[in-house]
């Protein structure tokens, strides 16, 4: 007996997440408008019927029945509906083991063609409420994320790979960040010294866990400096603060100075050769990193909606003239 096994589909598939965070089935109309969105998350479109347009980077696409389509997370993009469409329609994740999205970085929307009948299965499958239909819907949605990690480039990007105790370290952070949250608290978790923990984070990371933790919530970047001896052998590397440096690009994203404000003027730092900087999943729009917190925007209007509702039902609790009327019946329940 012969067996083949491939590693890297273990360790791909193992550190892979796919988190589907809401859909449904969408008749959409003139009501479907969005300009300058902005999501934490991945949106997937199955149209069926009528048509609809995104827009993304300078690009519009027209949707129409026979195309998936998708809008990666952190692309800005606008949507509309001129009548009517209908549509299979998905917010989704696809988490590594760092917490970062497979599908971070892009700055389009793309769309691909699929076979009508298939969508139509999966509408019907989704609708159905069992269990073998949620089974038949997944599948779709995994057979067509395989096909955009193809037509997006992500299939060949390179694979990070961790050690066992960063494998366990990043869900703790992802499922906990907070100010409240250290490197400590974080060793005494993993059952490790603080030291262990933060050599090897730096060793596969080349950050230091602290700035690791304050680039997540904040800045989607680091800087640092290289301290020498006279001879030039290095003594230490010192962490900065981001929020005191501010990056003056030149002809290109990659021809760039780190400069100070001290004095209202932003002026180069001396030794640019001993001075580190390191962005955090920069893209084409933000080539100096990307912070956490730029879904924000998507988040606070949604609470915004939230709290409003609530104010209004508040607003007609007070009212004398808006009220419920009770009358009993004289059963069994209202006795």
């Amino acid at each position: 007996m012969k067996i083949l096994r491939n590693s890297f589909f273990e360790g791909r598939v193992n550190t892979l997440g796919l988190k589907i965070l809401g859909g449904g089935y969408v008749y959409a109309d003139s009501e479907w408008l969005g300009k300058d969105v902005c999501s934490p998350f991945s949106r997937l479109y199955f149209v069926t019927r009528g048509e609809a347009r995104i827009a993304a980077a300078g690009r519009e696409i027209p949707m129409r029945p026979g195309n998936i389509y998708f809008i990666p997370t952190g692309v800005t993009h606008d949507y509309s509906c001129n009548e009517h469409m209908e549509k299979l329609w998905f917010q989704l994740n696809m988490e590594l083991y760092d917490g970062t999205d497979l599908f971070s970085g892009l700055d389009a929307c793309y769309a691909l063609p699929v076979d009508p009948a298939e969508v139509e299965a999966a509408r019907v499958a989704y609708l159905s409420g069992t269990t073998g239909g949620a089974f038949q819907v997944e599948a779709l949605i995994y057979a067509a994320l395989a096909r955009l990690a193809v037509e997006t480039g992500v299939d060949a990007r390179p694979v990070r790979e961790y050690s066992p105790l960063l494998r366990l370290l990043f869900p703790i952070v992802r499922a906990s960040i907070s100010s409240r949250m250290t490197a400590r608290r974080l060793a005494e978790q993993l059952s490790v010294s603080e030291s262990t923990l933060t050599k090897r984070f730096r060793a596969e990371t080349g950050l230091t866990l602290g700035r690791y933790l304050d680039s997540m919530l904040t800045c989607g970047r680091a800087v640092g400096e290289i301290v020498t001896r006279g001879d030039r052998d290095i003594a230490a590397v010192l962490c900065g603060t981001v929020e005191d440096v501010q990056v003056r690009e030149g002809d290109s994203p990659l021809d760039f100075v780190l400069c100070t404000c001290e004095t209202g003027t932003p002026e180069p730092l001396p030794h640019q050769e001993l001075l580190l900087f390191t962005p955090f999943h920069p893209d084409t729009r933000s080539p100096y990193g990307v912070s956490l917190l730029r879904g924000m925007p998507f988040l606070a209007d949604i609470l915004l909606k939230i709290y409003q509702c609530i104010g209004l039902n508040w607003e007609r609790a007070g009212n004398v003239r808006y009220s419920v009327v009770y009358r009993p019946q004289g059963d069994a329940l209202d006795k």
